[in-house]
């Protein structure tokens, strides 16, 4: 089974600037490498499904500006098969200036939001025919809140589970949360989210349990290179990291949400999702740039090839 996933979501160009060490405030340091790519966590989750052997219908907002036929040409000639890009002489196509550390991998992003922030929720209501033939619909917070709603109105009327990655982090997302099947908030976000301070597992486990509690049926708390913990009013589930050589972390969040929710809309367990999306992360972190994702052959050799549990605990409730 290919399942069925629709992103609405951003689609940004990356400058990339990869550095010996993230600069000090006031400082400037040469460049070692400039990488201008695509980006944008709707653009890379949609990456990272269709990379993951799913069928994906990517709908996103560009302007009218020197990065319009850029973006155009990319999702055309991507594996994203199925797309709705929408254009706007409004605002410009949404950016992001990126700086890595070559040492950590670890990157500091500005993001200018642009055309993204211009999508209308009557722009998505003509998209419907799409979205209601989809198995699994995911979503993040670099796009329209009013759009965002009404897919997920829409994903609710035909009980078509919603993962929503609650990243840049808004308070919106609160609101939304009894409307949505899966949040996949990272550390910095859980903690937002529930008012406890994600610094390792037990923490992990008490801001999931608080987060559950806001009304969504399951939550996942994305740990970096401790791996991922997941809740569902029941148990928790936590899934080490795969041992990956890191070259850069950007897009390792959104490579784990694209090959979740495609996981997912082929049929698979939630806990096989959950090992799935491990095992493409790791391999995404060993990639150039944010929206460079690894073949789903070679997610299933280091599956395959590598020793790995879960950890199951029952909730104390």
């Amino acid at each position: 089974m290919n399942g069925k996933v629709c992103v609405l979501g951003s689609f940004n160009v990356d400058m990339i600037s990869y550095l010996p060490r993230l600069p000090e405030a006031g400082e400037s340091l040469l460049s070692n490498k400039f990488i201008f790519s695509p980006g944008g966590k709707g653009c890379n989750q949609a990456l990272a499904a269709s990379y993951s052997d799913s069928q994906v219908h990517f709908i996103t907002k560009i302007g009218t500006d020197q990065f319009s036929d850029y973006a155009v040409n990319f999702i055309s000639s991507s594996k994203i098969k199925s797309s709705t890009i929408y254009q706007t002489e409004k605002f410009q196509t949404g950016t992001a200036s990126i700086f890595v550390s070559e040492n950590s991998g670890e990157n500091i992003i500005s993001i200018y939001p642009g055309s993204n922030m211009d999508i209308s929720a009557d722009e998505v209501k003509i998209q419907k025919d799409k979205i209601i033939n989809s198995n699994i619909i995911l979503l993040q917070l670099e796009t329209n809140i009013e759009a965002l709603k009404e897919i997920i109105a829409i994903g609710n009327e035909y009980n078509i589970p919603i993962i929503l990655n609650p990243a840049p982090y808004n308070e919106i997302a609160i609101e939304l949360l009894e409307k949505v099947d899966i949040l996949t908030p990272n550390e910095t976000e859980a903690s937002l989210l529930s008012g406890i301070n994600v610094i390792d597992l037990d923490s992990a486990k008490q801001a999931a349990e608080a987060i559950y509690h806001k009304g969504v049926k399951k939550v996942v708390i994305t740990l970096g290179s401790k791996g991922s913990l997941a809740y569902d009013g029941n148990k928790f589930i936590y899934s080490p990291a795969y041992t990956a050589v890191v070259k850069n972390t950007a897009g390792a969040g959104d490579a784990f949400n694209g090959a979740l929710a495609a996981s997912l809309a082929k049929g698979k367990q939630f806990s096989y999702a959950l090992r799935y999306a491990s095992a493409f992360s790791s391999l995404a972190v060993e990639t150039s740039n944010a929206s460079e994702m690894p073949e789903d052959i070679n997610v299933m050799y280091r599956i395959n090839q590598t020793t790995y549990s879960q950890v199951v605990t029952q909730s104390p409730e």
